[in-house]
């Protein structure tokens, strides 16, 4: 099945829309996950089975009308009996014993979690030296360790911002074009998600090798932003081409030579 540009945007803000209400289980929100990394990568080119898109619609609407049980109403048939004076003070000094030690609760995950992020807060820094970072004149994003999510091997999402890291291509994980493909591509997202957990992380945004006027929108790489990721003071891209995950991958200053997906070769 094909969808137009309008259809396209349509399906994607929808997308967006419900992985923001978090009403989903975990295969539905992955699910959507690789969905949207789709949409983003292949833009108008998209194709999907009936039985894809039937899934998604049916993801999508029961994100926006989670269902709920609702068991039997009963009339009851017998007055309520007053409760006495005792009754009615154990009652309340009970309700503020609850609220009182769900306070104290609070105040300690806030005070744990703000030691926490004071300890790994500097997790992400502007690499020094670094020649895209410095062509770009663009300040790095700060983030704490986890804010990073993994859509794919090459593609990496920050506070729902997309980024399409530069400087390699890895391997597709959603219809790939044989097994080798997808196993490989499977291994090079999980690689970045292990790299992500145990070393320190720069994101820094960088122009897209886009014609003038487009960058930010659906004619620019998919409306994706690009970036360059550096953890542990060395490029992903880097990283995972030398580890056989990925191939170099270079563009241009306004345009980009053929994808070089060499697996199923």
């Amino acid at each position: 099945m094909t969808y137009t540009e309008e259809e396209l945007q349509s399906l994607s803000a929808r997308v967006d829309a419900a992985l923001a209400r978090g009403t989903l289980g975990a295969w539905e929100t992955r699910f959507l996950q690789d969905m949207q990394g789709k949409f983003r990568r292949d833009g108008a080119k998209v194709r999907l089975s009936d039985k894809q898109s039937q899934k998604l619609i049916d993801v999508l609407n029961r994100s926006a009308s989670p269902t709920q049980f609702r068991g039997p109403t009963f009339r009851n048939r017998y007055p309520r009996k007053r409760r006495s004076f005792l009754a009615r003070e154990a009652r309340y000094f009970g309700f503020r014993l609850r609220r009182d030690l769900t306070i104290a609760g609070l105040l300690i995950l806030v005070l744990g979690l703000h030691q926490l992020f004071k300890d790994f807060a500097p997790l992400v820094s502007l690499p020094s030296g670094s020649p895209a970072v410095e062509a770009s004149g663009i300040a790095p994003q700060t983030t704490a360790r986890g804010e990073i999510r993994v859509i794919d091997g090459d593609t990496v999402d920050l506070r729902g911002e997309h980024f399409r890291l530069i400087g390699l291509n890895t391997p597709e994980t959603f219809e790939p074009r044989c097994d080798q493909e997808l196993a490989l591509g499977t291994k090079a997202k999980e690689r970045l998600r292990e790299l992500l957990s145990f070393g320190s992380a720069t994101l820094t945004k960088v122009p897209c090798s886009c014609p003038p006027g487009t960058e930010g929108t659906s004619k620019c790489n998919f409306g994706r932003s690009c970036g360059v990721l550096v953890i542990d003071g060395r490029d992903v891209a880097n990283t995972l081409v030398s580890e056989g995950l990925a191939v170099a991958f270079h563009c241009g200053s306004t345009s980009c030579p053929p994808l070089p997906r060499p697996w199923c070769n």
